[in-house]
């Protein structure tokens, strides 16, 4: 198995059957009724056409960004963590070198597949 610089879940964390959204979706939920923080996907997947494309691309969509941010409120200022969620696929090219280059800035990063690591990772992290 491949070595990342970052939280990596593998795919057998993924709970059966379960699609991107679903995970997704559930971390939102337990990250937003379990700690200070607050959720922001990032709408950047999905095929588009080339004046689709072209615009996205104008108003700032990025090759690689990971699916979420997730932002401190009051008992966790400061923090911020990037997200990106996973079902059976592996991470593009793109994706990894966006999230190691966030890691390098010194923020918390990870690809999860289970609402639990999430929760456990962003609490490792010194998440309240």
């Amino acid at each position: 198995m491949a070595s990342y610089p970052f939280h990596y879940d593998y795919p057998k964390v993924a709970p059966k059957n379960a699609n991107e959204a679903a995970i997704q979706a559930a971390c939102k939920m337990r990250v937003e009724t379990q700690f200070d923080a607050v959720f922001i996907a990032i709408p950047n997947g999905g095929k588009r056409g080339f004046y689709g494309q072209r615009l996205l691309k104008q108003e700032g969509v990025k090759k690689g960004a990971p699916d979420a941010i997730i932002v401190g409120g009051k008992r966790n200022p400061g923090k911020v963590a990037f997200t990106e969620f996973k079902a059976g696929t592996s991470l593009s090219e793109d994706q990894y070198i966006m999230l190691d280059d966030l890691r390098l800035a010194g923020h918390d990063v990870g690809v999860f597949r289970s609402q639990d690591t999430l929760a456990g990772k962003l609490r490792e992290w010194g998440w309240v």
